[in-house]
């Protein structure tokens, strides 16, 4: 059997130069009538072998035996048919079926080669349509628009994988963008915050220079202060004495002194020796226990008139004026312990 896989295109060519125009058209006509012959064989062929798949393989028997693919390829080779050229035919068969009457007349037209191209489940679909439609007649043709096809398909594979590597580059920009952006506003609200705690640290340091100055001032004028005291102080204790102290005179001007502030008191203690008189219904008791306390406080107020006086008396020598003072308020005092006593 003829190898039905072979193609004119894998053939020897042969060489017709030097021969006379009838023994040309002669051979041409013969390989016309081989072509159409084995295009013939080749449909031929195909529908017996389609045939005999669905009996085998598509069918069951009566006694519900159904046959495998691999009893299909033993019946294909027990006539001389290698199992790559039977799924051929069987593809032929297909594509036959799935074509109209006016598909199918063209096809049956075509050459056997161009059918087993056209056949194949990988033939691109629009390849199939000009097949059938009659705009490709030859396997040539056929070859040529398929070898464009998956050159565009190369050129778009290449453009996909250089559009797929630029985005891929896009979205990693895309992404360091994005981080730089986020580096850039946490930078910008740390420069914020930054300068925010700057200003209100100068707001501090000024305040604190305000406060530190105001310092420095009252320091500066306690030490004016100091320095006048101190300069009134040697003042007063290099200043002589210019006139001697004579003790009774003191004691004659602290009696006048002590006179002249206890006659208030005085008063006071005359009238109440006189005879008690209460017409508002008051008690006597508590109207002389209201005079005591009322004497009591003006001699705490002496006391303590004299002894901020007391305090800057000279201190100097047994005759001082502070030693005179002292002498005659614990007289004083000793009086009134001795009247206390007596009463």
């Amino acid at each position: 059997m003829a190898d039905l896989e072979k193609s004119k295109q894998n053939l020897p060519a042969f060489d017709y130069s030097g021969m006379d125009a009838q023994t040309v058209a002669t051979l041409r006509s013969a390989e016309d009538m081989i072509r159409h012959a084995c295009k013939d064989y080749v449909l031929k062929v195909a529908d017996a072998v389609a045939m005999a798949h669905d009996e085998l393989v598509h069918q069951v028997d009566e006694h519900n035996n159904q046959y495998s693919e691999k009893t299909f390829n033993l019946w294909c080779e027990s006539q001389g048919i290698g199992k790559t050229t039977a799924y051929k035919l069987l593809q032929v068969s297909s594509l036959l079926e799935s074509s109209t009457p006016n598909e199918q007349k063209i096809l049956e037209s075509a050459p056997a080669s161009l059918l087993y191209a056209a056949a194949k489940p990988s033939a691109p679909d629009e390849l199939v349509a000009k097949v059938k439609d009659g705009s490709i007649t030859s396997s040539k043709e056929y070859q040529d628009a398929l070898a464009q096809i998956k050159s565009l398909q190369t050129q778009n594979s290449s453009l996909l994988h250089s559009y797929e590597t630029e985005r891929g580059r896009a979205d990693s920009t895309e992404k360091r963008v994005t981080g730089l952006q986020a580096s850039y506003d946490a930078a910008h609200k740390n420069e914020e915050y930054t300068i925010e705690r700057a200003k209100k640290l100068e707001q501090e340091k000024a305040e604190t220079e305000k406060q530190l100055e105001g310092a420095r001032q009252a320091m500066q004028a306690a030490k004016l202060r100091g320095d006048k005291l101190k300069t009134e102080n040697e003042d007063l204790r290099a200043r002589p004495i210019e006139v001697a102290v004579d003790p009774d005179e003191i004691n004659r001007r602290a009696e006048a002194k002590a006179e002249e502030l206890t006659a208030d008191l005085r008063r006071q203690l005359e009238e109440a020796k006189k005879p008690p008189t209460s017409d508002n219904g008051e008690s006597d008791e508590n109207r002389c226990y209201d005079q005591v306390i009322h004497a009591n406080r003006l001699i705490s107020s002496s006391w303590g008139l004299a002894k901020e006086f007391y305090k800057h008396l000279p201190s100097e020598g047994a005759d001082s004026l502070k030693h005179i003072a002292a002498d005659m308020i614990g007289r004083s005092l000793e009086q009134i312990k001795e009247d206390l006593k007596c009463l």
